[in-house]
């Protein structure tokens, strides 16, 4: 019956391939029809050419005839096809229940197997209870007795892994805080000794009876170096937090997989009893992951955005894109003296930030510690702390206002794009830096495209691509002659459109 069917299914084919040959010869006659009759209106001699014109509709005819019954032919093989997909499914079908119905003997079989050794278990245990021996008890007892261990000596053993994992967190903080303290004893006893260097120079060339603009830029440096000290403290505070978050996320973590290996380790039995807890616990910590994804996805999406509109404002890549400048420029210049004047005070920042550093070990002058116990401003004050509160409340609005400003830059984005697309008709992708490509809306297909770039000159260059190559009538009078862009695709819009209008007609 198959081999039947098959062969009929490649009389179908060839019959089909016919039946193409034979509607190819159709619209070649009916083209000729077409000829013949244009010559009729041409010719005089209207009897020859209505002798040839009847001999074609004649043959015309034969082919609608040959073609209604290749077309009869067509449509049995079809249907015959389709019955043997039909029949095909089927024994898939039948097959498929066939294999599982195997596979439940042999489980049927099985669990009878097991049925009678269990049996004989139970039989073997009910004879020893019988006899009234107390060395033995039911399987049932033993089973319990032996979660009751198993329960504590796995609690101990969580108890003791969770010591272990915070003997190994402390000891890790230890050791980072021991070479935080090592640096920092190396970097304090080099500052010591250019310390001392500095103060040696500053008293061998300034007398005490200095400039009181010296004093007035000394005073108002230290107070800087006080804040950026202060500053400098916060931002410890705040790693040293964040080191101890990222611990105790640590042990969290550890303590989840030697959950979940103990999940995996247990019986089916004892995992359908303990497994809720676990169950939920993870799809909270799932869900906590998924959230934290959304949001760097959120962040990235916005960050991408910043990027396009820095392209927009004429960022460019430093690294990619080569700027060239006057070799006497006059920024350049007043960039160069900003830069040593900026240098300069650098330095004589750094001295005296020594300098405070000696002051605050009680190794500088009495003079200079009167001066210090004057400016130093006391930590338990009132005033203090309440600018500090009022600084961080202002920080939070601020950043509650910063990412509100994100989410409503994103929607404009988005907005301006759409509307771009609805007003112009083209859609406008960045590729690269100073590259641009636009697809029309009318486009036929997917990689009708054309591709912008713009020189160092600001200049929009045409770069070509495979449907450039069919508007090249457009660009000749557009481009070339009139060097005008916007004609040019507002030319290919409206032939474009031109297209799809005439293409549905003809539908």
């Amino acid at each position: 019956m198959l081999e039947i069917f098959k062969r009929r299914y490649s009389q179908a084919v060839n019959n089909a391939t016919e039946l193409e040959e034979a509607k190819n010869k159709a619209r070649t006659a009916e083209h000729r029809v077409k000829e013949l009759e244009h010559q009729l209106s041409l010719q005089s001699e209207a009897s020859s050419i209505t002798v040839s014109f009847q001999n074609q509709l004649t043959k015309y005819r034969a082919l609608e005839k040959e073609n209604a019954k290749l077309k009869e032919d067509n449509q049995y093989y079809r249907q015959t096809n389709e019955s043997n997909l039909l029949l095909k499914e089927e024994t898939e079908h039948v097959k498929a229940k066939l294999s599982r119905a195997e596979q439940r003997l042999k489980d049927l079989i099985m669990l009878e197997v097991e049925n009678e050794e269990l049996k004989k278990k139970v039989q073997k245990y009910g004879v020893e209870d019988k006899f009234g021996s107390k060395r033995h008890s039911s399987p049932v007892g033993r089973v319990h007795e032996v979660s009751t261990i198993r329960e504590v000596k796995t609690d101990d053993i969580e108890e003791i892994l969770n010591e272990l994992d915070k003997v190994k967190e402390s000891d890790l903080r230890h050791q980072e805080l021991a070479e935080g303290l090592q640096r920092h004893l190396f970097i304090v006893t080099a500052d010591r000794d250019a310390c001392r260097k500095i103060l040696n120079q500053f008293d061998t060339k300034y007398s005490a009876n200095c400039d009181p603009q010296l004093k007035h830029r000394l005073t108002e440096t230290e107070m800087q170096l006080t804040s950026y000290e202060q500053h400098v403290e916060k931002q410890q505070v705040e790693l040293q937090n964040a080191k101890e978050d990222l611990s105790t996320v640590r042990l969290k973590v550890k303590k989840l997989e030697r959950a979940l290996n103990g999940f995996k380790k247990t019986s089916p039995s004892q995992a359908s009893e303990s497994s809720p807890t676990l169950v939920t616990e993870l799809k909270t910590q799932l869900e906590k992951l998924k959230k934290e994804n959304g949001e760097l996805a959120e962040r990235l999406e916005v960050y991408e955005l910043r990027k396009e509109q820095m392209h927009m404002q004429g960022y460019f890549d430093p690294l990619k894109t080569k700027v060239v400048h006057f070799s006497m420029n006059p920024s350049n210049l007043a960039r160069q003296q900003r830069a040593e004047e900026i240098k300069r005070l650098q330095d004589e920042n750094e001295a005296l930030r020594q300098r405070v550093r000696l002051l605050e070990e009680g190794k500088a002058s009495p003079g200079d510690q009167a001066a210090w116990k004057n400016l130093s401003p006391d930590a338990g004050d009132p005033s203090v702390m309440k600018q500090v509160q009022d600084v961080k409340a202002q920080l939070s609005s601020s950043e509650l206002k910063n990412q509100r400003l994100k989410e409503v830059f994103s929607r404009k984005i988005q907005e301006f794009r759409e509307a771009c697309y609805a007003l112009t008709g083209y859609k406008i992708d960045v590729v690269r830096d100073k590259k641009y490509r636009l697809q029309s809306m009318y486009a036929e297909r997917a990689n009708d495209d054309l591709l912008f770039e713009s020189n160092s000159k600001g200049e929009m260059m045409m770069l070509q691509t495979d449907f450039s190559a069919q508007v090249a009538d457009q660009i000749d009078t557009y481009l070339k002659k009139m060097n005008s862009i916007p004609a040019f695709l507002s030319a290919v819009t409206l032939d474009l459109f031109s297209r799809q209008t005439t293409t549905i007609v003809i539908n």
